[in-house]
């Protein structure tokens, strides 16, 4: 009964420091694709959500032109912009501002009423510099909040439009391209490793027990 005690805590704490790690693993990459320049692409990566705050980055992966930058990001639940209780918490790029909706948007190929967005601009369809957006090849991290209506992380994440400067287009989720998996996070070898220290150490300490 003894051995099976000393046995026990060891794979305790290894199943714990498992568990722990893969939830700590990066959500799947959300693909937004330009609805009439498939050269237009974004990925929504490493999303999450907690509470009402969701947290993503917006990766400008491809914007030919030079005016490809992402300057406004809006969020599309279908509901016309009922929500109405946005707000920015943080980003690594200090040029957006939110807009709360009910908010239209207007492209080619694009029309619909956001419950939000994020603007560099005066609003969703045009307007702001494209150097302060997201740039081609770079990234911006934001933290949200908002009711979201019972959503989870991934329709959250599915109901973003990204507008790119100068081309006219939007960018939507699309399905066929938004099971790519990223990464785990740094947390994740973290967490592993914290989980095998345990283990080494517990079981030295009944060793010279």
């Amino acid at each position: 009964m003894t051995y099976s005690r000393r046995v026990r805590t060891p794979l305790l704490t290894i199943s714990l420091g498992i568990i722990l790690a893969a939830a700590l693993q990066a959500s799947p990459v959300v693909v937004l694709t330009g609805r009439t320049d498939s050269n237009l692409t974004a990925n929504v990566e490493n999303y999450s959500l907690l509470g009402n705050s969701f947290t993503f980055t917006l990766f400008s992966v491809d914007g030919v032109l030079a005016n490809g930058s992402i300057t406004s990001i809006g969020f599309n639940f279908g509901d016309d912009g009922v929500l109405n209780t946005a707000a920015l918490v943080s980003s690594t790029n200090a040029n957006y501002t939110l807009a709360d909706g009910p908010l239209a948007a207007n492209a080619t190929g694009f029309a619909a009423t956001l419950d939000f967005a994020l603007l560099t601009g005066s609003n969703f369809n045009g307007g702001g510099n494209p150097n302060n957006g997201i740039t081609p090849g770079s990234s911006a991290t934001f933290t949200v909040t908002d009711n979201f209506g019972g959503r989870d992380a991934g329709q959250i994440a599915n109901s973003m439009v990204a507008r790119f400067q100068g081309s006219g287009d939007v960018a939507v989720a699309d399905g066929r391209a938004s099971t790519q998996a990223t990464a785990p996070e740094p947390g994740t070898f973290i967490l592993l490793g914290a989980g095998l220290i345990s283990w080494i150490l517990v079981r030295r300490g009944r060793m010279r027990w």
